[in-house]
């Protein structure tokens, strides 16, 4: 899959391993994400956080697979 990264520098694409999914999560397959102003902060440097970091929080997606716990 393709994350948006921030390693406190730059932003790049990068292509990185399908998490594995654990017994009370879900997968979500990404249609749509945006940039907000909490990813503009931590960019700029007004929001201090660890990095590397992914970005694009807000998003739209479908549920692919859910973990063995979850039931509806």
């Amino acid at each position: 899959m393709k994350d948006a990264v921030f390693d406190g520098q730059k932003i790049s694409v990068k292509e990185v391993p399908i998490p594995k999914l654990g017994d009370s999560q879900v997968l979500i397959q990404i249609k749509a994400s945006g940039i907000c102003g909490t990813d503009i902060a931590i960019v700029k440097g007004d929001l201090p956080t660890s990095t590397p970091i992914i970005l694009g929080h807000e998003f739209a997606g479908e549920v692919i697979e859910v973990g063995k716990k979850i039931d509806s």
